[in-house]
């Protein structure tokens, strides 16, 4: 019996599974079954038969919702379908996924600038089709000479974020992922980034959004530097976890979440695999010398799935934005939200 508790029977081609308790109440009706017909037999176990099919199909009415309410909680990323790069595209691979929401980025084709008419008519699909709009996220460098001109960009991003809705506007801080940047002193460059940081962030807020800021490259990763960056912005800015971008810094994610679980507003999830030499030519070199890779999601060492379960026991309710899945297969993805699902149900 404990081995049959463990497994999840799948409902669906898109990975969705039937929960612990839901497998559970399956089996106590199926033996209440046998042991009906064992002693009645005849009439008894034909009205057993009938209550079974409509308790099976009251079960897979539950099944259904608490399936539905998990994927909820999952966003496909903009950046998250190697090789496409247009919003609509990704939006309509969400509504095929049965997924909760869309993050949309600059790094797609419509929305490279600021255009407020194309974020319109690409958000009005998304909410059209079931589709929430949680967050937008920027890759953009505030640690440059054009410093002023990137923080007006960002302000239209926020005007694209009121007028949509979009309670979030994730930006980046630094986009590049050199090492080499810690063997300058760091006072000066989180200085510089935390006040650029400070300016959207009102902007933002005199508009109804949030902005937030994620765990990235070598500058505001890591417990300690981003505990920094947080004092330096008197926390006016929010917290975006990326469960793999803390390994740039040797570090891990439950580390992270240990300090910040409570007050984490957004989570990017990927996955990356740690050597000791580089694998690709795209491998990326950590702060001790290592190397990461990209890996598919749950199959690296990011230990996703332990984060995740931390997240929810902390009390974390809010949405899970994939960034890369390994390959973006149908089986693939199909894999990646049945893991998901199954973590964030199992807890």
């Amino acid at each position: 019996m404990r081995r049959a508790l463990d497994f999840y029977a799948v409902i669906s081609v898109h990975g969705i599974k039937l929960s612990r308790q839901g497998f559970t109440l399956f089996l106590q009706l199926l033996n209440f079954l046998i042991v009906l017909s064992l002693c009645t037999g005849g009439l008894l176990l034909y009205h057993g038969i009938a209550m079974f099919g409509r308790a099976w199909y009251n079960i897979n009415e539950v099944i259904t919702m608490e399936v539905r309410k998990v994927r909820e909680r999952i966003c496909f990323y903009s950046s998250m379908f190697e090789g496409r790069s247009s919003a609509w595209e990704i939006a309509r691979e969400a509504v095929r996924w049965g997924v909760g929401g869309l993050e949309l980025m600059n790094f797609c084709d419509e929305l490279k600038e600021p255009d407020m008419k194309a974020a319109k008519e690409i958000g009005t699909f998304a909410r059209g089709a079931g589709l929430t709009l949680p967050c937008f996220s920027v890759g953009i460098d505030l640690y440059s000479e054009c410093n002023r001109a990137q923080i007006e960009r960002l302000r239209a991003y926020a005007d694209i974020c009121s007028a949509l809705e979009i309670p979030y506007l994730h930006h980046t801080l630094i986009t590049a992922l050199d090492p080499s940047i810690l063997n300058a002193p760091l006072d000066p460059v989180m200085k510089t980034v935390a006040e650029a940081a400070l300016d959207v962030s009102d902007y933002a807020a005199s508009k109804g959004v949030q902005t937030i800021v994620e765990n990235m490259g070598f500058v505001v990763n890591g417990a300690k530097n981003y505990a920094r960056f947080r004092n330096e912005t008197g926390g006016k800015i929010g917290v975006l976890l990326d469960v793999g971008n803390i390994m740039f810094m040797d570090e891990t994610a439950e580390n992270f979440c240990a300090k910040f679980a409570s007050g984490i507003d957004h989570v990017h999830v990927k996955d990356y695999d740690l050597s000791d030499a580089p694998k690709t030519q795209y491998s990326y070199k950590t702060k001790k010398g290592s190397y990461l890779t990209d890996a598919p999601i749950g199959q690296g060492d990011a230990n996703v799935g332990r984060t995740v379960s931390i997240l929810e026991k902390a009390g974390y309710r809010g949405h899970y934005s994939l960034e890369f899945c390994g390959g973006q297969s149908d089986r693939e993805i199909e894999r990646v939200l049945a893991y998901l699902c199954e973590t964030i149900d199992g807890v």
